[in-house]
């Protein structure tokens, strides 16, 4: 019997899903975990689950943990979908002898400005990116066109959003520099730096990729139907697959512009979280490649669509065995939304909305009296997704929804 090992950083990472796999596939395991704030809770949460698992003593894994848990035990491959442990990963497959991509090639990919930048010179970005010196070089003083700032290497849309001016980027450069200690971010702030690009309008959809020896096994896009952005980030608020905005031979060229970043990127074996945007001028643009399993509940809602486990299919590449797609998807559509903690804030009660029907799948993360301080960034508490059997009755609910203030959950915070 094969055997993975998982990667979860302080006890999170689709750990759940990813042992109901192994499960699955007849795979044993060990959970490889670095030391959460609430370490006994973890630990008595999962000997109750029956997890095979061990915590190591400090906050981050190291390439030190991954050599320590190699020679206690025989793994035939290695996973994360934590965006922190993905060229970990890479590197214990290295030294598994697994079907992975290179950790450099990891590292690259995870470098927006250089994926930005080799997609430009490629001819499949018409994007301008440019480091903080190279920009304050270029544009001195005053106003300047719409712009938008992120971190070379993102975690989630944290420090990421538009700017306007040079005081809107010094301003950024502040919030970035001085970022109040979070223990589950902290390897996000180390040897990482802010950059620009050119804004991108249009239409953001994400493009779910499975990639085999060069293959595209498998492709499905989910819109981000409601974006918000606030002073730091960029959240998705709500998720349709199929896309209703696009129509079906615009997501075939999207598929075939994904396709071909990856081929340019050497992205030859893995699962792979495209985001791109429709623009006005009728092409598509990267917005950034995450080596991983889309979050939220695009891993669900690709489930639900096609009865294709992408966690199963990125494990049995891993070992070896390529999984061919559904010749057909199911007829159906999948939405979902998200809810995210207002920072500084203090539970008071959570209301349902009432023009919604019942969710067919809830997770609520929090109850009244959780308390999130001001470096809870892009922090779940609630999402829900609905199937709908077509997009009329899903067009529907969007538009007797839109003239609500609020999404399906209202979170109702202490004054």
């Amino acid at each position: 019997m094969k055997k993975v090992l998982l990667l979860s950083h302080q006890g999170t990472g689709f750990v759940d899903k990813l042992v109901a796999c192994f499960k699955q596939l007849d795979l044993k395991y060990i959970v490889l975990t670095s030391m959460p704030e609430n370490a006994q809770d973890v630990r008595d949460a999962w000997q109750q689950k029956g997890f095979e698992f061990n915590l190591t003593q400090d906050h981050e894994l190291t390439k030190a943990d991954i050599d320590r848990a190699c020679e206690l035990e025989q793994f035939d491959c290695c996973i994360s979908v934590w965006e922190g442990y993905r060229e970990l990963m890479a590197y214990a497959n290295k030294k598994l002898g697994a079907l992975d991509i290179d950790p450099t090639v990891v590292s690259a990919v995870q470098d927006k400005l250089y994926t930005r930048q080799i997609l430009h010179r490629s001819g499949l970005s018409s994007v301008k990116s440019y480091s903080i010196d190279d920009f304050k070089t270029q544009f001195t003083r005053g106003n300047l066109s719409k712009h938008f700032i992120k971190p070379r290497r993102g975690l989630g849309s944290l420090n990421s959003h538009s700017v306007s001016s040079i005081g809107d980027v010094d301003k950024s450069i502040s919030n970035f520099t001085s970022a109040p200690k979070n223990i589950v971010f902290n390897d996000f702030y180390l040897e990482n730096e802010l950059y620009l690009e050119e804004y991108i309008d249009g239409v953001e959809v994400s493009f779910e990729l499975l990639i085999h020896d060069n293959d595209v096994l498998f492709a499905l896009e989910h819109e981000k139907y409601v974006m918000q952005e606030r002073s730091e980030t960029v959240l998705e608020k709500a998720v349709v697959s199929p896309s209703i905005s696009l129509t079906r031979e615009q997501i075939e060229l999207g598929v075939r512009a994904a396709t071909d970043i990856a081929k340019c990127l050497g992205l030859a074996f893995g699962c792979y979280h495209i985001e791109m945007k429709y623009t006005s001028a009728d092409r598509w643009e990267l917005i950034e490649v995450n080596p991983r399993v889309g979050g939220a509940l695009i891993h669900d809602s690709t489930l639900l669509r096609t009865n294709y486990c992408l966690l199963q299919a990125w494990l049995r590449s891993l070992l070896g065995e390529a999984m061919a797609a559904p010749e057909n998807e199911i007829d159906n559509l999948t939405y979902f939304e998200v809810e995210y903690a207002e920072t500084g804030k203090e539970v008071l009660k959570i209301c349902t909305n009432s023009h919604y029907p019942e969710p067919d799948m809830a997770v609520v993360l929090v109850k009244p009296g959780t308390k999130f301080d001001r470096s809870n960034l892009e922090i779940f508490i609630g999402l829900h997704l609905w199937v709908f059997e077509s997009q009329a009755t899903l067009k529907k609910l969007l538009s007797d929804v839109s003239q609500s203030d609020s999404g399906y959950l209202n979170v109702v915070y202490k004054p």
